[in-house]
């Protein structure tokens, strides 16, 4: 239920979920899902990779990465999988960095356009 919350809850129960994971009462999978969500919400780039968008064209893309060489090494260290296991097991979708790369200036139109509302919400108010 807190994964569909809106962004303000997810900043404010972030360290509760960070600390639910190491203390072993949270499965780690939770902090990576919680940690991207709040990301790409605002239009940032993610971590752990567990942030996917369908184009228009019915495409399913990721959100980008922070950094996609890493990507692996912070998954592992919550306990996830490597990505590539993760989305095929989850999505029967096969990931290289190769379509990674190739799908990215789309992938961060999208994020640009996330952070634009965002300010534009958060000047509003």
């Amino acid at each position: 239920m807190l994964h569909h919350a809106d962004l303000s809850t997810h900043e404010k129960y972030l360290e509760t979920v960070t600390n639910a994971v190491k203390d072993n009462k949270l499965e780690p999978r939770y902090l990576g899902y919680f940690t991207d969500r709040i990301s790409t919400d605002k239009g940032e780039k993610q971590k752990y990779g567990t942030q996917l968008m369908v184009t228009m064209d019915n495409r399913t893309i990721m959100y980008p990465l922070i950094d996609p060489y890493r990507t692996d090494t912070w998954r592992k260290e919550i306990g996830l999988p490597p990505l590539a296991k993760y989305l095929k097991e989850s999505q029967n979708m096969e990931w290289t960095l190769k379509e990674y790369f190739r799908h990215l200036p789309e992938a961060e139109k999208v994020l640009k356009k996330k952070k634009e509302i965002l300010n534009r919400k958060q000047s509003d108010r």
